[in-house]
Formats: structure tokens, C-alpha cells, sequence
């Protein structure tokens, strides 16, 4: 059994890659032959003093082929930042800084525990990568110019991948920290070989763009219906980017799967949580559609079950909510087929996790 940390896993696999294996899942699902879980948290409170509450995630998901389950899990302790307009949700584990997600894989084949890796890498890359698969089906073919909301490792992330899938020729990027938004500039731009500029104002971000996507961890909106304009491909990784009733406004809209996260939290902390995240109902639902089964999926999408871009001033959004344990199985198992080939990793006795107690 492997175990394998973030920086290994960043040497193994490529955005392009990361692609491919997220392309071969989702065509096992529209097949019947792939299955997964949508996330679910679970909140409680904390007697954390920089803490406000406790919330454990969790999502799996199994392949065809390979034949491999895997499941990710999140410990996180949550609090809330506001910075003007800009309203976060901030986490951490143990301490601010440290935080604490792992992938199990194992073998559909016989049960095997076949590895454990931190989900620090994979989580951006799989969020990314499937962003960049429903553009490489949605997004125009002469893109060229990608404009980005955030400059976390979400964005680093997808703007890899979409230099991976487009002809990126200059790369724009809004956040609300200037020295941020500078480092990410420099950083992609020697990485990509890409123009890159930074800006103070997201307007300018979006004036030019191709392809928008919203990398934030903001509970309010940053994409707006003012922002639209013929041509434009759109992607988010929260629902509370988005401006509500926007979807309106979209020619093709695909949403990432059949089901949505669900929430479960102690019945005494529920107001409070609602209170410290403005969240309100709409935000635990489809933001929308009442009815997002008249939607088609990226499974259908990717499967050519669902028209994609008919014509090039049709305005086109991805719905990257919620994550899915395909993701991680087919990404953590390409990882770790290149860790054995290439003798990266800590090999443990995989006899520790074996018992011999039926449960």
C-alpha cells in the first residue's frame, strides 16, 4: 500500500492528463458503468477559540475500469472573513494553515487497500481538470483570451488546464489581495509561457474574455449578469458566485451531475451557521431551476447525449457543483499507477489495515 503527499502527486500528473482520466470517468458513467456519492458535511459546533463550527465532508466513487473505489474525506474547522463586498469562508485543521483531506483507493477487484493521499492537489486538479472538460465540449474553439476570478491554487489550477485545452494567448485575473493577484501573474505566466496580467478591478477581467471562470471562496456573488456578453463560456466552482436568476441568460447551461451535496447539521448551530454565512435557502438547492433535471449533465454531455455550443455567440455555463468521488478515483488511481511505476511514495504493510473479525 502507497501513501503519497501533494508535492509527489504534483510531479506525476499533468492537467492534461488529469483531463483525460476525468474524460474516460464520466463516459464510464453516461455508460452504466461508473457510480458515485455526492458530497455530504456534516456540521457541529467547536470549542475551537478560532473556530466557529466543525464540518466533516465526505464523497465516492467507483470505475468500470479501472476497477477502483475510492473515497475522500475533509476534517475542517470553519470561520467567516469580511473584507468590504468580498465575504469568505475561511477553514483550517488543527491550526490556521493547516488543513487535513485524504483519498483512500482501493481495488474493486478483490477489496485491496491500494493507497491513501493527501487531497490537497488532487481536489484542485480535479476541480479544475473537469471545468476544463466541459470547456473543451462548450467553450468556442478560437478562445484565446481566459479571464479568472481568484488566484488560489484553484485558479493556478485552471488555468493550467485551460491553456491544456484552448489556444490560451493571454490570461487576465482578478482578486481582491494586489500582492495575490501579483504573485499569480508572474507565476503562470513562467509556467505557461502565457501573458499574464493582473488587475484591480474585475470588470477589466471580464471585458475580454473567452472563457470566465470564477475561482473564489466567496459566499456572494462575483459573477454578474452585467458581465455577458456574446461568445462567452462561464464556469464556477460555488453556486454563490453566481447572480441570482442569471441562468436566465445563458444559451446552454450544464450542470455536473444528477445529484446535489447535501447538509446535515446539529439543529442548535443551524442559525447561527446561516447567520455567519449569509447563506439562505436558495443556496443549499439549484440556483437555477426548481427543476434541474431538465438540465443535461457533463456525463451527457461528454457522451454526446446533449447538444454542446451550436454557434459561436451562444453565451455557455458549466455548473462545477457538487464534487463527485469519480473525480477522485479516476485522478488518485492514475497517481498512483505512475507512483509504482516510478517508486514514488512511503510503502506500508498493507497487513495493517487487514483484520481477521467479520464485522
Amino acid at each position: 500500500m502507497l501513501l503519497i503527499n501533494n508535492y509527489e502527486e504534483e510531479k506525476l500528473l499533468s492537467m492534461a492528463e488529469c483531463i483525460d482520466a476525468l474524460d474516460s470517468g464520466y463516459r464510464q458513467l453516461a455508460a452504466g458503468e461508473a457510480v458515485y456519492r455526492p458530497r455530504i458535511d456534516v456540521y457541529a459546533n467547536t470549542t475551537h477559540p478560532e473556530g466557529k463550527f466543525y464540518r466533516w465532508g465526505s464523497m465516492e466513487g467507483a470505475l468500470a475500469d479501472p476497477p477502483v473505489f475510492a473515497i475522500r474525506t475533509k476534517s475542517d474547522l470553519l470561520y467567516w472573513v469580511d473584507r468590504g463586498d468580498i465575504h469568505t469562508e475561511e477553514k483550517f485543521c488543527v491550526r490556521p494553515g493547516l488543513f487535513c483531506g485524504l483519498i483512500q483507493l482501493y481495488s474493486t477487484a478483490n477489496g485491496e487497500p491500494l493507497a491513501i493521499l493527501n487531497d490537497g492537489f488532487v481536489q484542485h486538479a480535479r476541480v479544475a481538470g473537469t471545468a476544463c472538460l466541459a470547456a473543451k465540449y462548450l467553450a468556442r474553439r478560437e478562445a484565446s483570451t481566459l479571464g479568472i476570478l481568484g488566484s488560489g491554487g484553484m485558479a493556478r489550477s485552471h488555468a493550467l488546464g485551460f491553456c491544456a485545452i484552448r489556444g490560451i494567448k493571454k490570461i487576465n485575473v482578478y482578486s481582491p489581495t494586489p500582492q495575490n493577484r501579483e504573485k499569480f501573474a508572474r507565476e503562470i505566466a513562467k509556467q505557461t509561457g502565457v501573458e499574464v496580467q493582473a488587475h484591480n478591478d474585475p470588470e477589466r477581467v471580464v471585458e475580454s474574455a473567452d472563457i470566465l471562470a470564477a475561482c473564489t471562496d466567496s459566499v456572494l456573488p462575483v459573477i454578474k449578469k452585467q458581465y455577458l456578453r456574446a461568445g462567452l463560456h462561464v464556469s464556477t466552482v460555488l453556486p454563490s458566485e453566481l447572480e441570482h436568476g442569471i441562468h436566465k441568460s445563458f444559451d446552454v447551461l450544464i450542470r455536473h451531475l444528477d445529484h446535489r451535496a447535501q447538509r446535515y447539521m446539529m439543529p442548535k448551530i443551524e442559525e447561527e451557521y446561516r447567520r455567519l454565512s449569509k447563506a439562505k435557502l436558495s443556496d443549499f438547492q439549484y440556483l437555477y431551476s426548481d427543476n434541474p433535471e431538465m438540465y443535461p449533465t457533463l456525463a451527457d454531455l461528454v457522451a454526446g447525449r446533449s447538444p454542446s455550443r451550436t454557434n459561436d455567440s451562444q453565451i455557455t455555463f458549466f455548473d462545477n457543483v457538487p464534487g463527485s468521488g469519480i473525480q477522485f478515483a479516476a485522478v488518485a488511481n492514475l497517481i498512483y499507477e505512475k507512483a509504482k511505476q516510478q517508486g514514488v511514495g512511503r510503502e506500508i504493510p498493507t497487513e495493517w489495515f487487514l483484520q481477521d473479525i467479520r464485522d
